[in-house]
């Protein structure tokens, strides 16, 4: 037998993790460097027994052998000259949940990244029997000349479709609703590589606005305006409000490390009356936008303050400490001991556990790391604070059960296409369904037609974050007696 690679594959990467996406299925595999390898092995038909012996990429045979059929098996690899179409013709072809598109007569209008992809006439009509539960050959009966059509909406730049191997109703295989956030590449010169978080920092973020409405988001962002999940509240307010009846000194001098945009110190200068308030951040671009807010933005390192010792009544360091990588929320926690005065406070929070052991952020184009919290307090104990944790709703009051809009950052991007063909814009925010719905009535858009808007309470999710994931760590340096 011998094998060759498919030509339906298209190659993406973040970092050192590769993903390969089967555009006949819209099937997405992450793969190590050496399994891409591999795979590349194959670019003209061969023996796997011959390939494992090569040992491509250094792989033992044994390993080469036994991934070659799991290749084989996802359709990554076939038999040359074979039909790739003709055994998915038993498939059923699904509709994710977040794919977004609209209903209009006879016409559906699939709104992906970056654009909108009209359907007519039979071509709508098949896109709408493609509910998991038929199979393709069904779908596409009396539909001549549409399959290739059909599935050019499973590629990754629109992942509007899914071929799945059984039935299935929403859900499914894990990649069943997945939609790829990272960029094509060439496999044969793209390499591995370990992201340098200070170069991407320095000089990877070069609009504020921007880094946070497209790359990545935060509760504070999505909260930066009064919602009713929040009692009427900013999320900047509700801190400030929770931060008071902690025991927060009046006209307090405060550091916000990590400040991004500057709305929340712009926001917190006023909610408390502050004496002083100033940013340290290692972008840049960042370090600009808080300076167009008012805040005295100083350049510098999370993990070696540029501030002198005892300066502050108020550190904020608010879902940056997973940016810091391996052993930074440690030294910024100990900076942080270090620059608080007799009776100040520290507020740091980033999603993480108590006790769990940290997880990567696989949805971002840079690392981010989950918290242990509980070793941040033990160890903000030894440097002589007193401290706890606390979920962060609960810190802020926030009521759960506000129904508000899901989004993924791909789904996200579609919606904003949709109201973008309506001559509408979509801020990126925390949008309650009740917001979201006159929103689009005021725009234009009629609701019942369109498909992939997905709710839920605050409590479990908001846009793509989930907020009792999100830890707040509060520790006040006691007064002397």
């Amino acid at each position: 037998m011998t094998l060759v690679r498919s030509r339906q594959l298209t190659f993406h990467a973040r970092g050192e993790a590769a993903f390969v996406w089967h555009s006949l299925t819209g099937d997405v595999c992450e793969m190590s460097a050496d399994i891409v390898r591999l795979l590349l092995a194959y670019d003209d038909p061969r023996d796997p027994e011959d390939v494992a012996q090569s040992r491509p990429a250094g792989l033992d045979p044994v390993d080469a052998r036994n991934f070659s059929e799991v290749l084989r098996r996802r359709g990554y690899l076939v038999e040359p000259g074979a039909d790739e179409l003709a055994p998915l013709q038993a498939w059923h072809p699904a509709v994710p949940r977040a794919t977004v598109f609209e209903r209009d007569g006879d016409r559906v209008v699939v709104h992906v990244r970056g654009g909108s992809i009209s359907l007519h006439g039979e071509f709508a009509g098949a896109f709408l029997a493609c509910d998991g539960r038929r199979r393709l050959k069904d779908v596409l009966r009396g539909r001549d000349g549409l399959a290739a059509g059909l599935l050019r909406l499973c590629r990754a730049d629109a992942a509007a479709l899914k071929l799945l191997p059984v039935q299935s109703g929403p859900g499914g295989p894990p990649w069943a609703e997945s939609t790829m956030p990272f960029p094509e590449v060439d496999p044969y010169t793209w390499q591995p590589r370990a992201l340098d978080l200070r170069a991407y920092h320095e000089d990877g973020i070069r609009d504020a606005a921007e880094q946070f409405d497209e790359r990545e988001t935060t509760l504070s962002h999505l909260f930066r305006h009064p919602h009713e999940a929040l009692s009427g509240r900013t999320f900047a307010r509700a801190l400030a409000d929770a931060l008071r009846a902690e025991g927060l000194g009046d006209s307090p001098r405060v550091v916000e490390v990590g400040a991004g945009t500057g709305i929340l110190g712009e926001a917190l200068r006023e909610a408390l009356s502050v004496s002083g308030y100033a940013s340290v951040d290692l972008a840049p671009a960042l370090a600009r936008a808080q300076a167009s807010r008012g805040l005295a933005a100083a350049r510098g390192d999370a993990r070696c303050l540029p501030v002198r010792s005892g300066c502050a009544d108020l550190i904020v360091s608010n879902e940056m400490a997973g940016d810091l990588g391996e052993g930074g929320p440690v030294l910024l926690l100990a900076e942080a001991a270090r620059v608080l005065a007799p009776g100040g406070w520290l507020y740091l929070s980033e999603f993480g556990t108590a006790a769990a052991r940290p997880i990567r952020s696989d949805h971002l184009d840079h690392d981010e790391v989950s918290i242990r919290f509980e070793e941040l307090r033990s160890r903000a104990e030894c440097l002589g604070l007193r401290a706890r944790l606390v979920p962060l709703p609960v810190l802020l009051g926030m009521k759960g059960g506000v129904e508000g809009l899901v989004t993924t950052r791909a789904s996200f991007a579609a919606l904003r296409g949709l109201f973008a063909a309506h001559g509408a814009t979509l801020d990126k925010r925390a949008w309650t369904r009740t917001e979201f719905e006159k929103h689009a009535q005021a725009s234009g858009i009629i609701l019942e037609s369109v498909h992939g808007l997905r709710w839920a309470p605050a409590g479990e999710r908001v846009m793509g974050l989930r907020p009792f994931e999100f830890l707040a760590l509060l520790a006040t340096r006691p007064l002397p007696n």
